[in-house]
């Protein structure tokens, strides 16, 4: 009910403000914008500046531009790549005709850091943009790497092609707390929060920019966008006709083949654009002859097993499989009728991928289709898309997806619709812009039981959200941006509201100053909330990881026993239970001791006897068991709570600017609070009985003394001795007989709870309350939620133009703080621990010569400081890097473009974190050819 009326609120204050929107104007200017070779310049913006009314170029160059605003007007005009230029408008019918510059990248205009077209001297936030032109010089084998030399930006590459995004966030494995668009489409699989470039159509080739935005953006794009957005925009066939072909090959057996075609009619009213590519790679590998690579291999299971019914599906061969393979294409529609300011795209695309990925869980391997369609809308100040995604396995058991570990399948085949509506108008008299929207996010999961278990018939994950932001010049230097985001989870049914606050103070034209709060939300992913199956296998037992949309509870603790013992209510071990346990060798081995050959007639139905058995157990007790982690260090059976929202806040300043004409500069500094985050970790303890062969003596002594000494008195009675003498030898004998039986014992119960070397071995765990009841005894694992850490960091960029052609840069970014403890993260005493996973120092340094043709080459140096990793499997210290990475060009006039590009040069062997391949030189030779349209 509270939702329902929520968004009747939200619609009526919608249409209230496009009311107020609706307010007549006075005066209309009219004119054309071109660049210097007297080409239309399409989508430039026009803004009047000190107020928020503007408008955008049409797509002969021209505009109209109508506002209430009395005469003069200061006409601001801007475009990506071109310098501003401002223009004084005096009378309603003056002509106007604009000639735009090539500019620097302060006058780039961007639209992901609002949601809407502005200079990134305007923005709010921590702005980066890879322009087209930087786009051309490079090859890369994934095009996530595009981004290598962005400030503030962590590529982790994890094999040969695929690699991970990382910004203020921690680092991941499988997911990111980027979020990652293409033409205003999520690339993140909804509810797995999960990134591949390689997985999509993405091609460099067809990329025209790359807007980058550091900091939390949930306020705009929604829960889970804590660290930062990367949005690449792709060629639009009005700008870029024609088409190329890129041919690539490298070592690790590469091939790679690109191709993109585009056109439109006489008019430009109508436009296509066709794209196709594949690629295969062989990937690194483990080596079993390396003492590091020999332990990961050891714990690789040979057979593939389905586990629902058993079948033997595949097998590993005891190592990677390190092919890799993809291809797939797009095709793209794009309708603009007549000058109404209309824009209709829609799009279709598809991309098979197989090969390696890595997880907390392990490594494993996939193959898997994934199609989408995409529609969007835009005229005047409205925004709508509409689009659907689905990622589905290979038909083929072997390849549809498993864990080296458990040699189990685990599939997640997803569909997901998402739909966004947006309108963006102007306050002209109060000098403000508005935007605001509404989010809808769906996706379903079918794991057939593999892989979200028990919680298969309840998994979906649904996401209602919407936003408001205002702009207001509050005067000609300082702008006042405010938004705030509601949004709605099913998953865990919860909601959050995350505001956003930032001042923007323009000193003059080539120096801008920011001051921001955000606050951001984070559900966790639908694979931490309904995962439910085994993550590696011990033999004795398993490993389980239970998703956390339920609490774990340790309610009523019972010892499982791994060598066959039943099932004991506590923790530890009846000494009853552990006397009949070990009794049979015990007789086995005191019939084979020569000083025993004479009682064995009085002391074998003693230890056979059910009765003495009886008594063992009714006197005896409870002997306690001590429960560890896998490492040895002691823990408590402790539950894990039901999934909450992760909570970020982070302060900023910044600064972006030219320092001299030659010479930009960016400083970000900032302060991020996290709450509420969650980790994998093993929440079930094992079980070692350091006492329980003292605690079975302590009753096995005066008990078997008795016993023996009465069956030994009855005995000599029988052959005539008195009872006083028959009791008094009796006595002697269990006096010199039963420390011996006990000797024995210990021994033996030393062999059968305790190591080869004499030190409390596992015998034992304690699962969880929700552990399946059937299969091994499970260790169980899960999300365990932490308390609260608080770091601060910076990012810095130098951009250098020696000239026209010559680019030097530098690029630094730190944090305070990268690793936790115990005391940090709410666990006093504790050994855990919680770490970012990346370094504390990040360092890049490079150079470019990049003329329209002839040579082409560049050059980047990378340092990242050591650093300690807690990623599931991959936990320990990552070693310091240097890598050298460079790449050498030679463009033709004719459209021929000729490429090498090597990574890490100097071929230094590394390891991306703990356990994981080591990673050699790369290096990937490129011809490509560019025809019927900008070479």
């Amino acid at each position: 009910m509270k939702v329902k009326q929520y968004q009747k609120a939200s619609f009526l204050l919608m249409v209230m403000l496009f009311c107020i929107s609706l307010v007549s104007a006075q005066t209309t200017i009219t004119g054309t914008i071109s660049n210097q070779d007297n080409e239309p310049i399409i989508g430039a913006n026009i803004i009047i500046k000190g107020t928020a009314a503007g408008t955008a170029s049409d797509l002969d160059g021209k505009f109209s531009l109508t506002s209430k605003q009395a005469l003069p007007w200061d006409l601001v005009f801007s475009y990506t790549g071109y310098k501003s230029k401002t223009v004084s408008v005096t009378k309603a019918n003056q002509l106007i005709s604009v000639v735009l510059e090539q500019g620097t990248s302060l006058d780039e205009i961007i639209i992901s850091a609002s949601r809407k077209a502005e200079k990134i001297q305007d923005a709010p936030a921590s702005v980066s943009v890879v322009t087209a032109k930087e786009i051309k010089n490079q090859t890369v084998a994934n095009p996530i790497s595009l981004l290598e030399n962005t400030v503030g930006v962590s590529i982790d590459k994890q094999g040969a092609g695929r690699t991970n995004i990382t910004m203020r966030g921690g680092t991941d494995l499988l997911a990111t707390s980027v979020f990652v668009m293409m033409d205003y489409r999520s690339l993140i699989g909804s509810g797995l929060n999960s990134f591949d470039a390689n997985a999509t159509t993405l091609l460099p080739i067809d990329v025209d920019r790359v807007e980058v935005i550091r900091g939390p953006g949930s306020a705009l794009y929604g829960p889970g966008v804590t660290s930062g957005v990367v949005h690449f925009l792709t060629k639009d066939p009005f700008k870029y006709p024609g088409g190329t072909i890129e041919l690539s090959a490298g070592n690790l057996n590469t091939l790679k083949t690109n191709f993109r075609y585009a056109d439109h009619n006489e008019n430009k009213t109508f436009g296509y654009k066709l794209t196709a590519f594949t690629s295969k790679s062989d990937e690194w590998g483990l080596d079993p002859n390396n003492a590091t690579d020999a332990v990961t291999l050891a714990t690789f299971q040979n057979d593939i097993i389905d586990p629902i019914d058993g079948r033997l599906v595949g097998q590993t061969g005891g190592n990677l499989n390190e092919k890799g393979k993809s291809y797939g294409g797009s095709a793209s529609l794009y309708f603009r009728p007549g000058n109404s300011g209309l824009n209709i795209v829609t799009t279709t695309g598809f991309n098979y991928t197989e090969g390696l990925y890595w997880s907390s869980q392990g490594e494993g391997y996939q193959a898997a289709t994934d199609f989408y369609t995409q529609g969007r809308v835009s005229y005047k100040g409205l925004f709508a898309q509409a689009y659907y995604n689905s990622n589905k396995g290979s038909n083929d058991d072997a390849k549809k997806g498993f864990l080296y570990r458990t040699g189990n399948l685990s599939i997640v085949d997803r569909d997901q619709f998402e739909g966004q509506l947006q309108y963006n108008f102007d306050l002209e008299s109060i000098k403000t812009n508005v935007t605001f929207g509404a989010d809808y996010r769906a996706a379903r999961f079918e794991t057939k039981g593999r892989t979200f278990g028990r919680f298969e018939d309840n998994d979906n994950y649904d996401l209602y959200g919407t936003y408001l932001q205002t702009k207001t010049n509050l005067s000609d230097k300082l702008d006042l941006v405010v938004a705030a985001r509601y949004d709605q989870f099913s998953g865990i049914d919860e909601s959050s509201f995350a505001p956003r606050l930032a001042l923007v103070y323009k000193a003059n034209d080539d120096h801008t100053f920011r001051a921001s709060y955000n606050t951001a939300f984070a559900p966790n992913s639908a694979l931490d909330l309904f995962i439910d199956q085994p993550i590696g296998n011990a033999g004795a037992f398993d490993l389980w990881l239970h998703g956390n949309s339920v609490e774990q509870t340790f309610n009523n603790p019972q010892t499982t026993f791994l060598n066959g013992l039943p099932t004991t209510a506590g923790i530890g071990i009846g000494v009853g239970d552990a006397y009949n346990a070990f009794t049979p060798a015990v007789i086995q081995s005191i019939s084979a001791i020569p000083d025993f050959q004479a009682v064995l007639p009085f002391l074998l139905p003693i230890l056979q006897s059910e009765g003495f058995a009886n008594a063992i157990a009714t006197n005896g007790g409870f002997s306690d068991g001590v429960t560890i982690d896998v490492n040895g260090n002691f823990m408590t059976p402790k539950g894990t709570p039901k999934s909450t929202l992760r909570e970020e806040n982070t302060f900023e300043i910044g600064y972006v600017g030219k320092i001299t004409n030659k010479l930009k500069a960016s400083l970000d500094v900032y302060r991020v609070n996290k709450k509420n985050f969650t980790g994998i970790r093993q929440i079930s303890p094992l079980v070692v009985l350091p006492t329980v062969g003292a605690d079975v003596n302590a009753v096995l002594i005066p008990t078997l003394t008795a016993a023996f000494t009465a069956a030994y008195s009855g005995y000599l009675q029988s052959l005539g001795l008195d009872a006083g003498t028959a009791n008094a030898i009796a006595s002697q004998t269990a006096a010199a007989v039963v420390p011996g039986v006990a000797a024995v014992y210990d021994g033996v119960a030393s062999a059968f709870f305790n190591n080869a070397d004499g030190t409390p071995g596992v015998r034992g765990l304690v699962q969880s309350d929700q552990a399946p009841t059937t299969g091994l005894p499970h260790l169980m694992y899960g999300y365990r939620n932490f308390g609260e850490v608080t770091y601060y960091g910076a990012d810095l960029a130098l951009n250098y133009d020696l000239n026209e052609n010559v680019k030097l840069f530098g690029n630094y970014s730190w944090v305070s703080q990268n690793s936790f403890t115990g005391e940090d993260i709410g666990e006093p005493g504790s050994t855990d621990r919680f770490d970012l996973n990346f370094s504390q120092h990040r360092v890049r340094l490079g150079a470019s010569y990049e003329p329209l043709t002839g040579l082409q080459a560049g050059f980047s140096l990378k340092y990242n400081n050591e650093f300690e990793s807690t990623l599931g499997v991959y936990n320990g210290t990552v070693a310091a890097r240097t890598l050298v990475d460079m790449n050498l060009g030679y463009q033709l006039d004719n459209g021929l473009f000729f490429n090498l590009s090597i990574d890490n040069l100097l071929g230094e062997k590394y390891r991306t974190f703990p356990a994981m391949p080591e990673i050699g030189t790369q290096f990937l030779a490129t011809a490509r050819y560019t025809f019927g349209g900008k070479k």
